[in-house]
């Protein structure tokens, strides 16, 4: 099972650990002693011998082991934060075991950060590292709340599909480092909502079931006048007639018609409808309710027409708005 794990490291070492981590070397301070050795402290511990306190200090680091039940293997993904700058993040597949290597003395960090653990950094297609901003479109805000931790390491396991999707998204050339607008993320979480909401719908609502979801719909838009189903045989052009009154007590009449259509709407005979409910119904206005995702250039083409030759209104409403109308006056406990 791969495992998620995020490694703070010591950011007054910062230039040292990001060369060191470019290179394929994930170092952590707390070893600057041989006696740090995490393979000889676990020895130690399975003798039963007591640690010292510089010891103890240093085995806080016991997962960067891999001979522990939870320690890093091959293949598992370690974020490390605030790299290369602050605020920053930077990932990594664990490539090979720990093990203990003092850094080269012109290192200018002394004896310290010997805890090492093989990675493969995660890099751009033209090779360079990838450097991930926390405000990403393409970051899970819980990746974000999960920063807040302060410890030295731990573990994010239920978080593994979010950082795959960074990975994946930065392997393939995809921007992780912009910062996405804060309108950009707002229109994006609506979108997800609808998208969920319109899944919900239909789910839950089919053939004669969803004209009358869309009828209790238009009862609650025109809540003022009333709305009534001609579905049928009898129909002559309208599923639902509305009836409605203007501000001097005028009424006028709206045709609507609902067709449950996917991909692009090309079929012009919910049109056809509209002038025979003008015909006969003597509607003022024509409303076409189609769950196509689009409408195509000669349907649109042909309403326009049909509205300059019957001399009325006709709207058209595709399931995007649709969507956004029955969450708008339905509501959660009434829609769903």
């Amino acid at each position: 099972m791969r495992r998620y794990v995020v490694v703070r490291t010591d950011k007054g070492r910062s230039s040292f650990i990001l060369r060191e981590f470019e290179q394929g070397r994930l170092r952590q301070g707390w070893g600057w002693s041989p006696s740090q050795d995490l393979r000889l402290l676990r020895a130690k511990l399975n003798a039963g011998q007591k640690l010292s306190a510089d010891e103890a200090a240093a085995w806080r680091n016991r997962r960067l082991l891999d001979a522990e039940p939870d320690g890093l293997k091959v293949g598992d993904v370690v974020v490390v934060p605030n790299l290369p700058s602050q605020g920053c993040w930077i990932i990594a597949r664990v490539s090979g075991p720990y093990t203990y290597a003092p850094p080269e003395a012109d290192a200018k960090v002394g004896t310290d950060y010997a805890h090492v653990v093989a990675v493969a950094p995660i890099r751009t297609p033209d090779g360079k590292l990838a450097v991930v901003d926390p405000d990403n479109a393409n970051v899970d805000a819980r990746l974000r709340s999960t920063m807040r931790n302060l410890s030295r390491m731990w573990s994010i396991d239920a978080l593994g599909a979010a950082v795959e999707k960074i990975i994946a998204a930065a392997e393939g050339g995809s921007d992780v480092l912009t910062i996405e607008p804060e309108t950009t993320k707002q229109a994006s979480v609506f979108e997800a909502v609808r998208e969920a909401a319109w899944k919900a719908i239909r789910a839950r609502y089919h053939g004669a079931q969803f004209e009358q979801l869309v009828l209790t719909l238009f009862r609650g838009i025109y809540a003022g006048g009333r709305v009534e189903h001609w579905g049928g045989r009898s129909e002559q052009g309208a599923d639902l007639i509305v009836f409605t009154q203007d501000p001097l007590g005028l009424e006028f009449k709206i045709a609507v018609q609902v067709k449950l259509h996917e991909g692009v709407d090309d079929d012009t005979h919910a049109l056809d409808q509209i002038a025979r409910a003008r015909k006969a119904h003597r509607v003022d206005a024509g409303v076409v309710v189609t769950t196509a995702g689009e409408i195509s250039k000669r349907f649109e083409e042909r309403r326009a027409a049909l509205e300059e030759e019957l001399g009325i209104d006709i709207n058209v409403i595709d399931r995007d708005e649709l969507t956004v109308l029955l969450m708008e006056h339905l509501g959660r406990d009434r829609l769903l």
